[in-house]
């Protein structure tokens, strides 16, 4: 719930409300390939300064997955936020440790059961 909310109050103030539609693109790990989600993420903004790409479950990838990415991490296209969002990662695999190195990571963590009433009020 709170890492949703967060990507729409994110993508609020990243993406122009009247160019959303086209510099807002939400992907599935598994469902879609490696290529397609850097051919978007490579892509200009359309009338706008930047966009975001948005991938859910990027704990489903396995290595070569990740490999496909390492050139991206290293220099990403200026005009595109890329949204990396997974339940949990191994932080001690090379390509997670780089990306957390060059990135800013926000980790949501769980909270414990004596914690929820406090949140919900």
């Amino acid at each position: 719930f709170l890492v949703d909310q967060a990507i729409t109050l994110f993508n609020q103030y990243v993406v122009d409300e009247g160019t959303r539609d086209f510099n807002y693109d939400v992907f599935y790990a598994k469902e879609t390939q490696p290529s397609t989600i850097l051919d978007v993420a490579e892509t200009l903004p359309m009338m706008a300064t930047r966009r975001v790409v948005v991938i859910k479950d990027v704990e489903k990838w396995n290595e070569p997955e990740w490999s496909s990415f390492e050139k991206y991490f290293e220099d990403p296209s200026d005009s595109t936020v890329l949204v990396l969002v997974a339940k949990s990662v191994d932080k001690r695999k090379k390509t997670i440790k780089r990306l957390i190195e060059s990135a800013e990571a926000i980790e949501f963590k769980k909270l414990y059961d004596n914690q929820v009433p406090q949140w919900i009020q």
